[in-house]
């Protein structure tokens, strides 16, 4: 198995040193004398959808979280524009754009009655936006219908294709992605060859720390029951950790609740469904799981790994043990390893891939 080779890929162009205006400081802002097309919102679309499920932080500027606006000045860096750093002074530069008459690439600003911009997005086209998101906690594909967008959104500014009208320090055109103490832990780090995303369920939801139950009903032992697991899901978006714990409990139809049988390591695992460090597809992944999502590579043994599927009942849901699959990914410029078992704690199968990368 071999990947591709990745290489990030710096632009260089004739110009000269300029003093830069509030320009993040991921980036090396110098003036040039050619500017990106009016068709950069394809690459502006691109580089924003790497970003995606980078967790947020208040002031952040990808180091290793984004609130909104160091977001969207880091991704208009990406393809060549020094942005101002806030949502507010980036709300004015480049031209407005009527909200009636939007183009892929604009800025969308938010803010609520007689208060100053607290929010900016990029539009995608076809009622999408990306932006990062306070109340989600990460970057997020989000559609501008709905009403929160609706009711606070405020003025829309067009950039690219704007070039010299711009009033900014000058074109990005040297980028140090996350370098010396800008660099992100292993968990954060995710490629761009990671393939870019279709919009869809995976993109509208988000994974947030919450308290709460889940219910079902299933047939255990021949016997129908209602499972009530109340559960605790803790995530720590520095450092894409999320853990989720549950505890079955089964109340059968004619018979008293009951949470099981609590003997052996495997019943006190019982309460784990989830355990996972790393992004999708991010340097370093670590993932414990019982909900059969787990995968090592094409093949039918090892494509999309659901062991749970043998179990009656609910995986995660029910009294008796279901498979704790675990995986466990690394890769480095040169070498991707991955490895996955179906049960840490009876193995059965046991599976191993990587690659190496060329050029």
């Amino acid at each position: 198995m071999t990947t591709s080779a990745v290489a990030l890929i710096l632009i260089i162009g004739a110009s000269s040193p300029a003093e830069p205006r509030e320009v993040p400081r991921e980036v090396s802002a110098l003036t040039a004398t050619a500017w990106p097309d009016a068709d950069d919102h394809r690459a502006l679309r691109n580089a924003a959808f790497r970003y995606l499920g980078r967790p947020y932080a208040r002031g952040g500027e990808g180091r290793p979280a984004f609130d909104c606006s160091g977001f969207v000045a880091r991704v208009y860096a990406d393809v060549g524009y020094t942005l101002p750093r806030v949502s507010r002074d980036q709300a004015r530069v480049g031209r407005p754009v009527d909200l009636g008459a939007l183009a892929p690439g604009d800025l969308l600003f938010f803010a609520g009655a007689g208060q100053p911009v607290r929010h900016v997005a990029v539009y995608l086209g076809d009622g999408n936006i990306i932006h990062a998101s306070a109340s989600r906690g990460q970057v997020m594909v989000a559609r501008l219908a709905e009403p929160w967008f609706q009711t606070h959104l405020v003025s829309a500014r067009r950039i690219l294709g704007e070039g010299r009208e711009l009033s900014v320090a000058g074109r990005a055109v040297e980028l140090d992605e996350h370098a010396g103490e800008f660099a992100l832990p292993p968990m954060l780090r995710r490629p761009a060859r990671r393939p870019r995303p279709t919009y869809g369920p995976e993109l509208a939801t988000a994974d947030r720390s919450s308290v709460g139950a889940r219910s079902a009903l299933v047939t255990e032992d021949g016997e129908l029951g209602l499972t009530l697991a109340p559960e605790l899901t803790v995530v720590i978006s520095d450092w894409a950790l999320e853990l989720a714990l549950a505890l079955p409990v089964r109340v059968p139809l004619d018979g008293p609740a009951t949470i099981g049988r609590f003997e052996s390591l495997s019943d006190y695992l019982r309460i784990f469904r989830t355990f996972r460090v790393g992004l999708p597809d991010a340097d370093f992944e670590l993932a414990i799981s019982r909900l059969g999502d787990l995968t090592l590579g094409s093949g039918a043994l090892v494509d999309h790994l659901t062991p749970a599927t043998a179990v009656r009942g609910i995986a995660g849901l029910t009294l008796n043990r279901s498979p704790l699959a675990g995986v466990v990914a690394y890769r480095t410029e040169a070498l991707f390893v991955r490895g996955i078992v179906d049960d840490v704690v009876a193995p059965r199968l046991v599976g191993l891939g990587g690659g190496v990368t060329f050029g």
